[in-house]
């Protein structure tokens, strides 16, 4: 009988880790020498330690029945070899690059009304809430929304940005909360509408 220690984040991932160390035999036993602890935070202080005891006879037995098996299946039959040489023949006339122009050509559309609705929506409500009553326009370009005020928001140019920064990164959150969705690819910005041409 042979025995393998194994220490992990979690009891689970021990079990795993040393039955898959060990060739993944069909008979084991497994003795928990010690359960994971961890902090207030959530982090491992201690890890999870168990032992898992087995039989190599066993083992050798499985390893050359899955032996037996992958020889089996590699072994193609006739049907196959005839199909993968018509799939060939057929591969041989498609063009390359003929389905690349068609996916390049095609319009991705990132920001959906859907989105461009709930952002205008929330941003009223943040400009209502913070007291400061502006117009704007939204505009789309690709992966970039832009979002132009009719007037400044703040005297100061780095302050101003900075407010725009904010504002745009708490619509994103809004937006991720709202349609359960990451956003990785969209981009807000937020202008003052004399720096459009800018």
């Amino acid at each position: 009988m042979k025995s393998i220690l194994q220490e992990d984040s979690s009891v689970c991932k021990a079990i795993t880790k040393a039955w898959n160390s060990c060739q993944r035999p069909s008979e084991f036993s497994v003795n928990i020498l010690s359960v994971e602890e961890r902090n207030l935070f959530g982090f491992i202080k201690k890890p999870a330690v168990v032992s898992i005891s087995y039989l190599p006879e066993k083992r050798t037995l499985n390893i050359k029945k899955e032996e037996n098996r992958t020889e089996k299946v590699l072994m193609p039959n006739k049907k196959q070899v005839q199909y993968n040489e018509k799939f060939d023949k057929k591969n041989e006339q498609v063009k390359f690059g003929s389905f690349n122009k068609n996916i390049q050509d095609a319009p991705v559309i990132i920001w959906k009304k859907e989105y461009l609705d709930f952002v205008e929506k929330s941003l009223k409500d943040i400009l209502h809430i913070i007291g400061f009553n502006a117009d704007f326009n939204i505009t789309v370009d690709n992966k970039m929304l832009n979002i132009f005020l009719d007037r400044r928001a703040l005297k100061d140019l780095e302050d101003e940005k900075l407010f725009f920064i904010s504002i745009s990164t708490l619509l994103l959150q809004f937006l991720r909360k709202q349609f359960k969705k990451k956003f990785s690819n969209h981009y807000l910005i937020i202008h003052f509408k004399k720096n459009q041409n800018e």
